[in-house]
């Protein structure tokens, strides 16, 4: 990582931090910083060190050159499973529960009994609310795509008011042009890390199974 990308990753963290704070989805937030910096990520192969001889430093007399370790061929790499893939993202739009309008939850504290019913209400809003990342974010795109239409500026000036970044942005407007295509992975219950890391599986298998996601 040289000066200038590390100046950036330092300015980016910080704010990946910030958004974690004020309460973001952490999942949404953790894709978006690793898209900026595939590096960060288990399955990124780093490319392979050159042993390049500086000018002015020779090698001192008896020294060992330790034996490279392998080198990680790209089509070595342990292929995605496509059927776990397929399997999950069917199994997440499969008989949907019809989802609960929580807005209006009273805080019902009187005495222990409603204090426990009410954390119990809580709690199945919060679960609730985490199956519909996939919902929110598709329309966060479509929401995107409007503002680029009507603005007429470009995508970089219109998030500079905005917590997102430039890669979020057209992650989201590609999540919603593609439920847009195939309705049923709006309400799909999965993180949205797993659309992200698997986009061009899921794309696929979608196209493949046009009626069931439709």
């Amino acid at each position: 990582m040289d000066k200038e990308r590390f100046t950036h990753f330092r300015s980016e963290f910080v704010q990946f931090v910030e958004l974690i704070k004020k309460g973001n989805d952490i999942d949404a937030v953790l894709a978006n910083f690793l898209r900026g910096y595939p590096e960060l990520m288990a399955e990124f192969v780093l490319p392979d060190l050159v042993n390049v001889s500086m000018p002015g430093i020779a090698m001192e007399e008896g020294s060992v050159i330790e034996e490279e370790s392998p080198k990680v061929k790209k089509g070595n790499r342990k292929p995605k499973n496509m059927e776990d893939i397929m399997r999950r993202l069917m199994e997440s739009v499969k008989e949907q529960k019809t989802w609960k309008d929580y807005t209006d939850i009273k805080l019902n504290i009187a005495n222990e009994e409603t204090c426990l019913k009410t954390l119990k209400t809580l709690n199945e809003a919060e679960a609730d609310a985490r199956k519909r990342i996939i919902y929110f974010s598709c329309l966060k795109g479509q929401v995107f795509q409007r503002l680029r239409e009507i603005s007429g500026k470009k995508m970089s000036q219109l998030l500079k008011v905005t917590d997102y970044s430039q890669a979020h942005a057209y992650f989201l407007i590609k999540l919603h042009n593609l439920a847009l295509e195939y309705n049923k992975l709006m309400y799909s219950n999965l993180p949205l890390r797993f659309f992200s890391i698997n986009w061009q599986e899921i794309v696929s298998i979608c196209k493949s199974n046009e009626i069931y996601f439709k």
